[in-house]
C-alpha cells in the first residue's frame, strides 16, 4: 500500500512538472505566431509581446486540453512544440543570412619571376627530367642532410639511385622497382630526383649538358631579386646508402611509430587496471574493518 502511495505521489509530481513546462512552451509558441502574423500585416517595427495580448479564451482552452492528456501524450506534444520552434528559428536565420553579401573571393597572387641566376639551372633540371623519361638515365647519387632531434648531430646521406630500365609498357623506370606495392609497373624519376641527376650529369660533363647549352637561350630581362649568399655548412658524418636501403629505413621508422603508439596504449591500459585494483583493495580493507 505504501509503495502505491509513493508511486502516486511521484506521478503527480511528474505530471505537475510536465504541465509547467508545456505551459511555458505554449506561451512562447503563441507569442511567436502572433509576432509573425503582425509582421506580415504591417511593415512597422513590432514591439515585444507578452502573454496578456494572446486571446484568453484560446489560451484557456489550450491549457485545459493539455490537462486532459496523459504523460505519454504530453511528451509527444513537448517534442512537437520544440521541433516547431527549432524549425521556425532556423528559417529566420536562413532568411537573415540571404540578406548578407557573399564574401568576395581572394585574388590569386601572381607568381614572381625566377631570379636571373636561377633561370638556367631551373631550365637544365626540366631538360634533364624530360630527357630521362624519354631516354632513361644512368646510376646517380642523391645527397641528403639529416639532423638528429635529440643530439643535434647532422648526418650527410648518399643514396645510390639505380639506373633506368624499360618496363612492359615501354616506360623508363628504376631498376628493381618493378613489382613493388606502391608502383607495380616500376617507379619513374621525379623532379626532385632529377635535380640530383642534373648535377651529376653536369659534373661529369655528360653529352646531354652540351646539348642543353647549345639549345638554351639566355633571358636578358632584369629581375629585382638579389642573389642569395651561400652559408658555410658545418662538418657532418657522411653515410652512403642504396635506394632500397633508404626505402627500408622509411618503412622501419613507420613501423617503430606504430609500435610506440601501441605500447603507449598498453601502458595506459595497465595503469587503469592497476588503479582499479588499488581501489578494490582499499574498499575491501574498509569492509573488513567494519
Amino acid at each position: 500500500m505504501a509503495s502505491l502511495i509513493c508511486n502516486s505521489i511521484k506521478f503527480d509530481a511528474t505530471f505537475t512538472l510536465y504541465k509547467c513546462c508545456f505551459r511555458q512552451y505554449i506561451q512562447e509558441y503563441l507569442c511567436y505566431k502572433l509576432v509573425q502574423s503582425k509582421n506580415k500585416m504591417s511593415s512597422v517595427t513590432v514591439t515585444p509581446i507578452t502573454t496578456s495580448e494572446i486571446s484568453t479564451s484560446n489560451y484557456v482552452s489550450i491549457i485545459n486540453s493539455i490537462k486532459e492528456l496523459d504523460h505519454k501524450d504530453l511528451l509527444k506534444l513537448m517534442k512537437c512544440v520544440t521541433s516547431e520552434i527549432s524549425k521556425k528559428t532556423k528559417e529566420d536565420t536562413k532568411a537573415k543570412a540571404k540578406g548578407k553579401k557573399a564574401k568576395e573571393p581572394k585574388e590569386k597572387k601572381e607568381k614572381k619571376p625566377l631570379p636571373k641566376h636561377l633561370r638556367k639551372p631551373h631550365a637544365w633540371v626540366a631538360f634533364t627530367l624530360q630527357n630521362a623519361l624519354s631516354s632513361g638515365w644512368p646510376e646517380f647519387v642523391i645527397h641528403q642532410r639529416k639532423k638528429d632531434k635529440e643530439t643535434g648531430e647532422t648526418t650527410d646521406e648518399e643514396i645510390v639511385m639505380p639506373a633506368a630500365i624499360l618496363n612492359s609498357e615501354g616506360a623508363w623506370v628504376y631498376n628493381g622497382s618493378i613489382g613493388s606495392e606502391k608502383a607495380p609497373n616500376g617507379k619513374q624519376i621525379n623532379h626532385k630526383e632529377a635535380m640530383s641527376l642534373s648535377k651529376a650529369l653536369k659534373d661529369s660533363d655528360d653529352k646531354s649538358w652540351k646539348t642543353f647549352e647549345e639549345q638554351y637561350v639566355e633571358d636578358d630581362s632584369e629581375d629585382t631579386l638579389s642573389v642569395a649568399t651561400s652559408v658555410a655548412s658545418k662538418k657532418s658524418v657522411v653515410v652512403r646508402k642504396t635506394a632500397a636501403e633508404k626505402e627500408a629505413e622509411k618503412e622501419a621508422e613507420k613501423e617503430a611509430k606504430v609500435k610506440a603508439r601501441a605500447a603507449a596504449k598498453e601502458a595506459q591500459k595497465e595503469a587503469k587496471e592497476a588503479e582499479k585494483a588499488q581501489k578494490a583493495a582499499t574498499k575491501s580493507k574498509k569492509t573488513v574493518t567494519k
